[in-house]
């Protein structure tokens, strides 16, 4: 991949948008997959008490 450099305060400021979005994502991928352990959790938590009951 070829990168020109037309401005360098521009191509850094593009870097670290990327990096900014990157994190973004990885923390939203992460909240996601806590979400879905918690709803297995509950599930669980659920199925246990209707057999206690």
């Amino acid at each position: 991949m070829a990168h020109i450099t037309i401005n360098p305060t521009k191509s850094v400021l593009a870097t670290n948008y990327t990096k900014d979005l990157n994190l973004k994502i990885t923390r939203l991928k992460a909240e996601k997959l806590r979400l879905q352990k918690d709803k297995t959790f509950l599930i669980k938590e659920k199925d246990t008490q209707i057999i206690t009951k």
